[in-house]
């Protein structure tokens, strides 16, 4: 039930983000048109806009990556209240990856003091408590109540106002979770006044609580209260439907969360006048002609129609609708309310067979509803009972504080009298003391002077030593300056000769050009292995010199490897299949690392595999551990394999299995030292029989 709840509610959240209803085509065209609109804009403030209207309008796979795109654009600019904003609405989108509720929460941390960022952060740490709660263990859950009314109780009066309202959202997020009787309704009004009461008015933190709290009060049986949080919530809708019509955000639509409200209001008829009633389901009505959506769940469910025709005692009408519904999996939890309608519906009617069988169902589910309800309180009142049992322990422990303070005060002066006498007694040893050091002083004149000497000697050893360290640093400055100048003074003749020969082949008669075009090949590729050594003994040297930095942020796993693929294509022999097996095809998923060092080391190791395959494959996949929190690329070959003893070797600084092998013996060192600053590891699979070699790397996402 917990979850039903959790996720019907955290689906009507972002269902506030939803954009207008167009196909997947239709969608495509409008991007493809903004961002072309993108491409003419001057500033990154002009682009704010056009980029939301992309986050409107894309579908949900790929919106938190146009969510993200804003989010590094408002940053540039310094817009603190665009970045807060898609920050919130990225928390709502990713309801199920409490790893990127937590990246949001950080970065919400990063951004100026402000009674905004207060409000933001707290509806992101309620939003991130939900997830955490739907997935806790049942078992832990009452324990857990106990703790947080004990801990709220005691500090209330201590807590801030946004503390407050976490303290108090955690423990009705339990509750509901446990048992949902009276308690859960005093603190879910508490909760609210909590939230009323906030120096900031957030609409996405008083969105979050209505939209919990009309779950829970209807699930509560208390009707009044439900219609009251509907009310608030179609306000909140409303003010943001007026907000984006004004900033021009014509991609947003909020039928569906409009239909949600009043078919949820209409189950609760009891409450409503009939007015309300007519109304309500009039405006169900237009939304379902103009929203293919709602008209479709309108004809599964048939939810609305079935509520307006019991709260107008149509029966003749409701009735075929209830029967309908009552065997309708979608309504499994609405079954109590079905039946106790088909009941009245059926006396009404005089049908003695509906009647029966009505009665029927609903004795059981009410029984099993009083049941539950039972075990609720009884559990309500124990953790009661627990909690009033603390506090009168508490009072007890209080009570042993006080006498233990004042046992404690008559030590401590009895201890001062103690500690007179001592004084008085050191009082005289000192003045001996220091007649003594009288004496000893005029010998210490001589070893004053010695150590002065001595320190004398102290400082122009040190001097040299800094000297000594400076030089040391000249030099290595001079070497990093030549190899940087020596890599500029060679790549430039290897791009000239390279063009050179290619612009002789070019020129040449079409009938030696062919054979010309082969000596031309061996020049680009001698070119190439030369670069590529060249910049391997660059990265040697910023390694060494600690000047490689990282540079962490949301990567896509799959954009990795098919830049790495597409880097290697030109280097693999011909006949050789190179292959990327994704693993996951219907979705893309996201690690949070320095994407420019994770292909340099894919492209190094499908680069190795490339120099020992002369035919057969070279594959490249992946696989994420969620328990561990890591990710392993695998890069698999069917090349001539590693020797048995040489797994590590391969891994040392110009170590190559043949000297007649090409390159520098650098590539493999280099992975595992960027590897090494990413906190993970490259290491060869000697698990894997064959044919070739298989090399695993491995690093925290």
């Amino acid at each position: 039930m917990l979850r039903y709840i959790t996720t019907s509610v955290l689906i009507l959240l972002s269902l506030l983000q939803s954009h207008a209803k167009l196909n997947d085509n239709e969608s495509a065209i409008i991007v493809d048109s903004l961002k072309r609109e993108l491409a003419n804009l001057r500033t990154p403030a002009d682009s704010i806009p056009i980029l939301y209207d992309i986050f409107d309008i894309s579908p949900r796979l790929s919106r938190g990556i146009a969510g993200i795109n804003l989010y590094n654009t408002a940053k540039r600019t310094g817009n603190t209240s665009v970045q807060l904003d898609i920050l919130r609405r990225l928390t709502t989108l990713y309801t199920r990856r409490d790893s990127m509720q937590q990246w949001v929460l950080d970065e919400m941390r990063k951004l100026p003091k402000s009674d905004e960022r207060y409000a933001s952060e707290t509806y992101a740490r309620l939003m991130l408590i939900s997830t955490q709660v739907t997935n806790s263990p049942e078992k832990e859950r009452t324990e857990r109540i106990k703790q947080l009314i004990n801990e709220y109780s005691r500090n209330k009066e201590e807590m801030s106002g946004y503390d407050r309202v976490t303290q108090l959202y955690t423990l009705c997020t339990y509750l509901n979770a446990t048992m949902r009787g009276q308690l859960l309704t005093e603190y879910l009004d508490e909760l609210g006044d909590a939230i009323q009461q906030l120096p900031y008015k957030l609409d996405a933190l008083n969105n979050l609580y209505y939209a919990h709290a009309a779950f829970m009060y209807s699930d509560n049986e208390e009707p009044v209260k439900s219609i009251e949080a509907y009310r608030q919530l179609l306000k909140i809708i409303n003010s943001l439907e007026r907000k984006n019509a004004q900033e021009g955000r014509k991609y947003r639509n909020y039928d569906v969360n409009y239909y949600n409200c009043y078919r949820r209001m209409l189950r609760n008829s009891a409450t409503l006048n009939a007015s309300e009633i007519d109304d309500y389901y009039k405006r169900i009505q237009e939304l379902a002609a103009n929203n293919d959506d709602i008209r479709r769940d309108m004809e599964l469910n048939e939810n609305a129609p079935m509520y307006y025709l019991m709260a107008k005692k149509r029966y003749s009408e409701a009735l075929p609708i209830l029967k309908r519904q009552a065997k309708n999996p979608e309504n499994a939890r609405y079954r109590r309310y079905i039946y106790r309608s088909m009941l009245e519906a059926a006396q009404a009617l005089n049908d003695n067979d509906t009647k029966l069988e009505a009665a029927l169902g609903y004795n059981k589910i009410l029984e099993d509803y009083l049941t539950e309800k039972s075990n609720e309180r009884a559990r309500e009142l124990q953790i009661l009972y627990d909690v009033n049992s603390l506090h009168a322990r508490n009072s007890e422990l209080s009570e042993k504080n006080q006498k233990s303070e004042s046992h404690y005060h008559t030590t401590i002066l009895i201890g001062a009298m103690i500690a007179v006498c001592i004084l008085i007694i050191l009082a005289v040893l000192l003045f001996i003391s220091y007649r003594r050091a009288k004496r000893l002083t005029i010998g210490l004149a001589s070893t004053n002077q010695m150590l002065m000497e001595e320190r004398d000697n102290l400082q122009h050893t040190q001097k040299d030593l800094i000297e000594a360290r400076d030089y040391a640093r000249k030099a290595d400055r001079h070497k990093t300056e030549f190899i940087n100048n020596m890599s500029h003074e060679i790549k430039t003749p290897l791009n000239a000769i390279t063009e050179c020969s290619q612009l002789i082949v070019d020129n040449i008669d079409p009938e030696k050009r062919k054979y010309l075009e082969r000596f031309a090949q061996i020049v680009r590729v001698s070119a190439d292995m030369l670069r590529t050594i060249i910049n391997d003994v660059l990265d040697i040297a910023a390694i060494d010199n600690a000047k490689m930095v990282i540079e962490r942020k949301p990567t896509s796993v799959t954009a990795l490897c098919n830049i790495a693929i597409e880097s290697i294509k030109p280097h693999v022999a011909e006949g050789v299949q190179l292959r990327f097996t994704n693993p996951d095809k219907d979705e893309t998923p996201y690690i949070n690392t320095d994407h420019k060092r994770v292909e340099q080391v894919l492209i190094n190791l499908l680069n190795n595999s490339a120099k020992f395959t002369e035919e057969g494959f070279i594959d490249l996949t992946y696989h994420i551990n969620k328990a561990a929190r890591t990710i392993t690329f695998a890069v698999t070959d069917s090349g001539i394999g590693i020797p048995q003893g040489k797994e590590e070797i391969i891994f040392e600084r110009f170590e190559k299995l043949s000297s007649l092998t090409q390159g520098s013996g650098l590539g493999l060192n280099i992975c595992r030292m960027i590897a090494g600053m990413l906190h993970g590891e490259v290491k060869v699979d000697t698990s894997y029989a064959g044919p070739g070699a298989r090399f695993l790397f491995t690093i925290p996402v």
